[in-house]
């Protein structure tokens, strides 16, 4: 989960995760996929959270298809991993979410 609108260069990276099973269906079981470091050099989950400008923020998700089963690297960054899976993609799709926060 990428945050291409944070005044960061390359965005800000709220979650990377990877080596789901083709077989899942649901995120809910940590043990079934690898949790990567995010900016916030953390292994989990953090939620979208724009300034209260009231600028909305594009989250995108993106989903890889690969010729391999697992990349064995751990704890690799948003660069990191997409640095892995260079010459095994066979198909990627991308979902973009739109947030904002009101301002007071």
């Amino acid at each position: 989960m990428n945050d291409m609108d944070a005044p960061v260069s390359g965005g800000f990276h709220h979650w990377v995760v990877y080596n789901i099973p083709a077989t899942a269906r649901t995120l809910e079981d940590h043990a079934s996929f690898e949790e990567g470091t995010t900016s916030m050099n953390t292994h989990a989950y953090f939620g979208p959270c724009p300034p209260p400008t009231g600028q909305p923020h594009h989250y995108i998700f993106t989903l890889y298809a690969l010729k391999v089963d697992r990349v064995q690297e751990q704890g690799l960054t948003h660069d990191g991993l997409l640095q892995a899976l260079q010459g095994q993609v066979l198909a990627a799709a991308s979902l973009v979410g739109l947030f904002q926060r009101v301002p007071e």
